[in-house]
């Protein structure tokens, strides 16, 4: 049986922070716990952490967005899977044949129509 893509919380960090950013991120700080406080001027060590991984304005999308709970990083094999797996979608949407997806990738067809069958909802914009 196929693993799914992508963790939820893998796909939900790259939608608020877009594809490249999420990369960045799952490849710097991949498997740690991130703690973020709920008030901006309280910073912290996860929070420093993150600016420099992904920069003040995603570190601050993140932060908004967790509330001061704790979130586990997915390890940077998510991302790149991630990122694969996007690509997967876009190329598909715009008319590349599923087999020469698969020669691309070094999937399977199955594997290729699992992806398919569960697209990842992200960004368009990439940050900057």
């Amino acid at each position: 049986m196929t693993r799914p893509p992508l963790s939820p919380l893998g796909s939900r960090i790259a939608e608020l922070i877009g594809e490249a950013a999420a990369v960045r991120l799952f490849e710097k700080l991949g498997g740690e716990r991130i703690y973020l406080h709920k008030r901006p001027s309280d910073g912290g060590e996860s929070y420093q952490r993150l600016v420099e991984a992904i920069g003040p304005e995603h570190a601050e999308t993140l932060r908004q967005w967790s509330s001061g709970d704790s979130f586990d990083l997915p390890k940077q094999a998510a991302g790149q899977r991630l990122v694969r797996n996007i690509k997967i979608i876009r190329d598909y949407t715009a008319g590349t044949p599923v087999h020469e997806l698969c020669r691309e990738h070094n999937l399977s067809r199955r594997a290729i129509f699992y992806i398919l069958k569960k697209p990842i909802e992200t960004e368009t914009e990439q940050p900057q």
